[in-house]
Order: structure tokens, then C-alpha cells, then sequence
């Protein structure tokens, strides 16, 4: 499936909100993971296998993460039991989406993208990561069973951190935050290799180096489609009047988008020094080349008026003076060296040469 546009086909003809997963079908059966926590304590119960055997606790924050979006069942069970409008559980299936965020009254919803740099490969990997924000309750939702926050977990088992004695909001802060974290090593690894093949431009560049340039470009264009979208849906996030967001929670929201600002600046930063190097690399092959072509030219403009002499006393007429000189031989070589001589220091006094 493509990286930049998953086709959409399968929605074709479907009426608007209506469930259509739009993916990488997987055959692996859908499950729940449900913590629920506050200062004191913890429960967590693993990979639950419908929303039936969840019930929410009021008096803590529950965090459902669902791994599997392929069973339109399952997450339809999910829209009926935690009443999330049809257009949210539509968007959740569509793992083409752009970033968005979307609130209603009584939530909001975030689409974001996971984004890893594996050690034998240039190409970014990326998953779909959604959330919904209830009251005293967050939901996220993967694709598959990779554990992005696992940090979060370890902060939460070992009490390290604020987010036992935070809000749903702070969750979700703590969330966005480890994707954000994501981004920025990604954007660091690429940085990297970036500053490695501008080394290579300038010291030994060759096809291989262009080929390398053209998929660090296109990883570029993949973190803008990627990232950009993001730096919008945080600053409506903060700007956003939402009971489901609190004012203390705003801070940690402001300081998160000042950080995705800062990657987008930093990749039209690097896109901008790749796009430099690359035209450099042309404008000096191009300047080779006609360095080439000015020596031929030189040349052949030193061996033209050599060629019109001899070609002249080469041609097969029976009565030719200079033929009959004892020393016409070394004349003409006479005439032709002093040509050469006199056209060479002339293209160096030109500095042609």
C-alpha cells in the first residue's frame, strides 16, 4: 500500500459515518488492555476480548488501548456502549487519515501517526494512533500489538512522574508527548545521515550518492505530510474551550506544540541543505563539463589552421611550388609550430587556459 495516499476504494458508495476499515487487513483478533488507576493504586486488565467485560470506574482514570482496528463488530460494540458519534469511528478505521482532531460535547477525538526509524533502513515506518478523550477516561487505538508507550506504562507501575495524580487530559498530553518524542528521534537519525551525505557530496559524490539524496528526499516530504498537520491539530487542541481539556493540562499542550514547530522548521531546514547540495553537485558536474567542452574547442581551434595548411598541400594538383624547396619541409613545420605557439599564448593571455 502506498505511504503518501491509501487508496479508498473500499468506502466508495458508503454512506457518510459508515464503518469501513481502510488498511493493512491483519487476521489477528482485536483485544483491549484496560488500566485503571489514581495516586494509590492500580489495576490493569489484559487483552480483554470485547467492551462488555470493561466497566469504567468514576472515581479513577481508565485507559482502554485497543490493538486491531480491522473489526468494524468490535469497534461498533465500542460506539454503542461509549456513545462516539458514527464520523469518529469512521475516521479510527481509516488509517490513511490525515491528523485531525474532531470535539463534540461530550469528548474529543485525535488522530496521529507513530513514526520509527528502523537501524538497517533509511525508510520511516509509520502506524495510526487514535484517541478519544471521555470523561475520566482515554482510549487509544493501534493497528497493531507494538507498544509505543511504553515509557507511560513504566511511569505509571512505578509511580515515577505526575501522570498517577493527573487528570484524562494529562493522559492524553503524556501521549501525544511520547509521539512527539518519536518524531523527534526520527527527524534526528535523518539529520544525521543527511549531514554524513553532504560530507560525501563535497568529497567523493557519485550515483550512489544521488540515489541516497533522492530517498532522504522523499523521507523529508513523508515527515512534513506527516508532522505539519500535527503542529494544527495541537494548536486547536490548545486553543480549544472543551471541558474534556483543562486549564492546567494547557501548558504542557503549549510547550508540545512549541517542540512540532520546531521539528517543521528543522525538516524545511534539512530539505532546503539537501536541495542546496543537490543543485550544487549539478551546477559543478555542469561546469566539468563545460570546462571539457572549452578544452576541445581550444584544441580544436589550435589544430584548425594546421589542418588548412596541410590539407592544402595535400591536394593532388600536378604543379605546387613550395613541393620543389629544399628545406620546404621544416618550413612548414616552421609555419605550423609558430601558429600553435601564437593561438596558445594568446588563449593563456585570455586565460582560456
Amino acid at each position: 500500500m502506498a505511504r503518501f495516499y491509501k487508496k479508498r476504494n473500499v468506502s466508495f458508495g458508503k454512506k457518510p459515518g459508515e464503518a469501513v476499515y481502510i488498511g493493512n487487513k491483519s487476521n489477528e483478533t482485536p483485544y483491549v488492555t484496560w488500566i485503571s488507576f489514581d495516586v494509590n493504586n492500580i489495576e490493569r486488565f489484559d487483552e480483554l476480548s470485547n467492551f462488555s467485560e470493561i466497566s469504567l470506574k468514576p472515581d479513577k482514570i481508565n485507559w482502554l488501548s485497543v490493538h486491531g482496528l480491522s473489526d468494524v463488530n468490535f469497534l461498533s460494540d465500542m460506539k454503542l456502549k461509549y456513545d462516539i458519534p458514527s464520523l469518529v469511528i469512521a475516521d479510527l478505521m481509516n488509517t490513511g487519515l490525515r491528523p485531525k482532531i474532531s470535539i463534540w460535547d461530550e469528548g474529543l477525538f485525535l488522530s496521529m501517526k507513530s513514526l520509527e526509524s528502523p537501524e538497517d533502513s533509511i525508510q520511516t515506518n509509520s502506524e495510526q494512533v487514535s484517541f478519544l478523550l471521555l470523561e475520566n477516561c482515554l482510549i487509544t487505538f493501534q493497528e497493531t500489538k507494538l507498544d509505543h508507550f511504553k515509557t507511560i506504562h513504566e511511569r505509571l507501575d512505578q509511580k515515577f512522574g505526575k501522570v498517577r495524580g493527573k487528570t484524562a487530559d494529562y493522559l492524553l498530553y503524556s501521549h501525544m508527548d511520547c509521539l512527539v518524542d518519536q518524531y523527534i528521534s526520527v527527524v534526528q537519525n535523518l539529520a544525521e545521515q543527511i549531514e554524513t551525505l553532504c560530507l560525501e557530496f563535497r568529497e567523493t559524490p557519485g550515483k550512489q550518492t544521488i540515489l541516497a539524496a533522492n530517498i532522504l528526499n522523499r523521507e523529508l516530504l513523508y515527515l512534513r505530510k506527516t508532522i505539519n498537520p500535527v503542529r494544527e491539530m495541537i494548536k486547536r487542541l490548545f486553543e480549544t474551550e472543551n471541558q474534556s481539556i483543562q486549564k492546567s493540562t494547557k501548558p504542557y499542550i503549549s510547550d508540545l506544540y512549541s517542540s512540532v514547530i520546531q521539528l517543521s522548521e528543522t525538516i524545511d531546514i534539512y530539505k532546503d541543505i539537501l536541495s542546496s547540495e543537490m543543485d550544487t553537485y549539478t551546477v559543478m558536474l555542469n561546469n566539468k563539463l563545460n570546462e571539457i567542452m572549452k578544452l576541445m574547442a581550444i584544441v580544436s581551434v589550435i589544430f584548425l589552421p594546421m589542418t588548412l595548411i596541410t590539407g592544402i598541400y595535400g591536394t593532388n594538383f600536378d604543379f605546387i611550388p613550395e613541393l620543389g624547396m629544399k628545406f620546404g619541409y621544416l618550413y612548414l613545420w616552421a609555419i605550423l609550430l609558430s601558429i600553435s605557439s601564437v593561438l596558445v599564448l594568446y588563449f593563456k593571455k585570455k586565460k582560456w587556459l
